[in-house]
């Protein structure tokens, strides 16, 4: 697979430490008034929220922000993004690899699912689906593992599948590994779920009926922050580089069929990773944002919840709220303003 990140460690990148420094735009090389209009466009493409949960880093430094980035909600499908820092350090710690089967750890897959792997559930390649959501019952393949790409609840699955390679909660493995090494704060997010499930309490992988991760907009940007970086902070290398040169590698082969093609996820195939939407080329030859560098990855998610990691620019752009969908197409009209505006 191509790789789609630059292998250098941010030098000039401040990391927080109880909080971000604020910093004016022009001391971080952007040019004030044209950052103003990056941040209108994205105003006028969302909803009532607009950017109250908004903010903007430059080489670690707040350079623009909100009145409301301290807003704690749910982020629906962000909490896709999750799943594939968890299932690094699974992968890290020896205790399962991409293509190991999911049925070794669920018993329950055996039957419809015997041979799809930990890799084709990250990547929506497994036809996994249920009749009742709830259940984690699973019923028969929509298609053969790996035939199709199909954006869908099997996330939930694939929570459950995790949450059996590690042994525990995947809240609680994410708050002792990543949350509380970097500073999250404890009161700023959290995981729902879904009860418990054959013993242990799964967390919610989709993001459905609120059963995902509740996070502010301040502590998402700290964990972008630690992704800008390559996995690094301070002394302590949290996630591994290698892991997040494949979570930001396409893994989904451009030219696969979609399930439901007529459905809003089209333009995945080509340009997803594990849990992340990246910027290569998709199956219309064009990347998902042209105006952004290649290397650019992002989580994107219902009510227009977006954080978008942009390695060449150093720069972190972070949009919460509980509003209405956004096309994700208008992305790329406030990314060319964004590129505008970087004088230095």
């Amino acid at each position: 697979m191509d790789e789609t990140i630059t292998n250098e460690i941010q030098q000039d990148l401040l990391l927080p430490g109880a909080d971000f420094l604020e910093a004016t735009p022009e001391s971080q090389g952007l040019d004030p008034k044209k950052l103003a209009k990056a941040v209108k466009q994205i105003k006028k493409i969302s909803g009532r929220d607009g950017v109250d949960q908004c903010l903007v880093l430059r080489h670690g430094y707040l350079v623009w922000h909100g009145p409301d980035i301290d807003n704690f909600h749910h982020i629906w499908s962000g909490t896709k993004a999750f799943l594939g820092l968890i299932l690094g350090l699974l992968v890290d710690d020896g205790k399962c690899t991409l293509d190991s089967r999911a049925a070794d750890f669920c018993p329950d897959l055996r039957q419809y699912y015997p041979e799809v792997t930990i890799r084709q559930f990250a990547n929506f390649t497994s036809g996994y689906v249920q009749t009742e959501h709830s259940s984690f019952l699973p019923d028969k393949p929509l298609h053969a593992p790996g035939a199709c790409f199909y954006y869908s609840w099997a996330s939930d699955e694939f929570a459950n599948v995790l949450t059996r390679v590690a042994g525990e909660p995947l809240r609680d493995l994410f708050k002792r590994r990543i949350a509380d090494p970097i500073g999250m704060r404890p009161d700023r997010w959290s995981w729902g779920d879904w009860g418990e499930v054959n013993g242990l309490v799964v967390c919610g992988g989709s993001g459905w009926m609120n059963k995902g991760v509740w996070i502010t907009a301040r502590e998402m940007a700290r964990l972008a922050t630690l992704l800008l970086n390559r996995g690094r902070w301070n002394d302590r290398q949290i996630i591994p580089e290698s892991w997040v040169r494949e979570m930001f590698t396409n893994q989904v082969p451009r030219d696969l069929p979609i399930y439901q093609p007529d459905k809003w996820y089209y333009r995945l195939p080509g340009a997803y990773g594990l849990g992340w939407w990246i910027n290569t080329p998709t199956h219309t030859g064009q990347p998902n944002w042209p105006a952004a560098p290649a290397d650019t990855f992002a989580s994107q998610a219902n009510r227009n919840n977006f954080c978008f990691i942009i390695p060449p620019w150093n720069m972190i752009i972070v949009r919460q709220g509980t509003d209405i969908r956004v096309n994700t197409d208008l992305f790329d009209t406030f990314l060319a303003l964004f590129r505008d505006a970087i004088v230095g």
